[in-house]
């Protein structure tokens, strides 16, 4: 991962375009307008439901075979659920998060 700045913002057909600047040097990202742009905010443990959209990272399994994990991000009706049997949801939900980084030169 490399830190950098967003020094400009321009709209293109394709979507915005950010130019950043890092120590390195800086580089144009292409930002389609179907990516999803998520806000980290304080949220209530009643917001954990069936049927809510979680992200979970850095869970550990316990001898117990659960898991657990220090914080569980919850979708305010922005994220489309996606069950684990459902692959072309799986890809529909990645296609914006990959776009960026391929269009970068990343590998996913």
């Amino acid at each position: 991962m490399t830190n950098g700045t967003v020094e400009q913002s321009a709209a293109s057909s394709d979507g915005q375009i950010l130019t950043l600047k890092y120590k390195d040097g800086e580089k144009k990202i292409v930002v389609s307008s179907d990516t999803p742009i998520v806000v980290y905010a304080p949220g209530e443990n009643s917001e954990l439901k069936p049927g809510a959209s979680i992200f979970i990272s850095a869970a550990i399994k316990q001898p117990d075979g659960t898991l657990k994990t220090p914080r569980v991000n919850v979708g305010r009706g922005v994220a489309r659920r996606c069950d684990a049997g459902d692959a072309a949801a799986r890809r529909q939900r990645a296609a914006g998060w990959l776009t960026a980084e391929r269009r970068r030169g990343g590998r996913r």
